[in-house]
């Protein structure tokens, strides 16, 4: 059944395994890479940032199969925003000046004016400093600066490492 359906005029709801969550989608990509199905893994992760990525440039914490918010989808979960950047990193999509602009630089904004953390963590919706999601965090704001450099825009690169930095420096005092 698609995702899209909307029998009696409603969306169908499956349950949040049967939804795309992106940190799940980042676990399933390493896999992809390790198995060296490239093609899939950026396909994978286009999909993240061209279905699923709000205007604000954060990711919902899960979406339906057609990537729309799931209606279980709750509040912002950062490492869900955070995964999908490292994810353009390590498909080797950082010489896509379209997806920089348009996604990874939004997705990278929205970490730096929101984090370390901001509604509801990973673990069961709970409020709160997350030791695994501000992990996410740096990584995905080191990969952003990356990308940055490489789309030679040298102050966002700078602006996403030094972030990136502060939280690694400050995460054991919070």
């Amino acid at each position: 059944v698609s995702a899209g359906d909307l029998p009696g005029g409603k969306p169908v709801y499956f349950g949040s395994y049967r939804e795309v969550f992106s940190r799940d989608l980042y676990e399933a990509v390493t896999g992809m890479l390790a198995d060296g199905d490239v093609a899939t893994a950026r396909a994978a992760t286009r999909f993240l940032f061209e279905r699923q990525q709000t205007a604000a440039g954060n990711m919902p914490r899960n979406s339906l199969l057609n990537g729309q918010a799931a209606p279980d989808t709750g509040g912002v979960q950062l490492d869900e925003t955070a995964y999908p950047i490292l994810m353009a990193y390590l498909t080797g999509l950082s010489s896509d000046l379209t997806l920089y602009r348009d996604h990874v630089r939004p997705a990278a904004d929205y970490l730096v004016s929101h984090g370390p953390s901001f509604g509801n963590e990973r673990w069961e919706e709970q409020g709160g400093f997350s030791p695994s999601t501000i992990a996410a965090e740096i990584a995905g704001l080191t990969a952003a600066a990356h990308i940055a450099r490489v789309q030679h825009d040298p102050a966002h690169a700078r602006l996403y490492q030094a972030v990136a930095d502060d939280f690694q420096r400050t995460i054991k005092g919070l």
